[in-house]
């Protein structure tokens, strides 16, 4: 399970939200709610 929450940084970056039709900013975003489609892919790669 994927989760997300977001964090605007400014006044504009919290309007962008509200204008995406996100109100709450502080709910925690399932995958369901990051990607409306089936057609997804993932890729997570780390540098040590």
């Amino acid at each position: 399970m994927i989760q997300g929450k977001l964090l605007p940084q400014s006044e504009e970056e919290l309007g962008h939200c509200k204008k995406m039709g996100i109100e709450d900013v502080n709910q925690v975003l399932r995958m369901e709610d990051l990607v409306k489609g089936d057609d997804a892919i993932f890729a997570a790669t780390g540098v040590t």
